[in-house]
């Protein structure tokens, strides 16, 4: 509160934000001369079925799209691309467990464990 006391006693408490006389006497008319002439017809069509035609247009066009996007995305997703790209991953996994099984052969041939031994071996743990 004592801030408010000394900007009180410098400032006084009298309304300082007036509006001049006279302001609002011909505001409408001053205001209205500053405004851009417009012109009334702009941006519309010169006859109603012109419009008509420019909707049916755009609800052809929207339409034509919708059905291209429905063509493109099933042809994509139904084609068999895929095939050459499966036949490597399967053949490429394939390699991989035959050379697991290979190094397994060469681990147990170098250990001199035959299948008892790895059965008892497994069966330990």
């Amino acid at each position: 509160m004592k801030q408010e006391d000394i900007i009180k006693a410098k400032a006084g408490q009298e309304n300082h934000f007036r509006v001049p006389d006279g302001y609002f006497d011909n505001f409408t008319e001053r205001m209205m001369a500053q405004l851009p002439e417009q012109d009334s017809h702009a941006g519309q069509t010169a006859t109603p079925s012109g419009r008509k035609t420019v909707k049916m247009w755009k609800l052809i066009g929207a339409c034509a799209a919708s059905v291209a996007a429905v063509v493109i995305t099933a042809t994509t997703f139904l084609t068999d691309n895929n095939t050459a790209d499966s036949d490597t991953v399967a053949r490429t996994q394939t390699e991989t467990v035959s050379e697991h099984e290979r190094y397994i052969d060469e681990v147990a041939d170098y250990a001199m464990m035959d299948n008892a031994d790895i059965i008892a071996c497994l069966s330990e743990e």
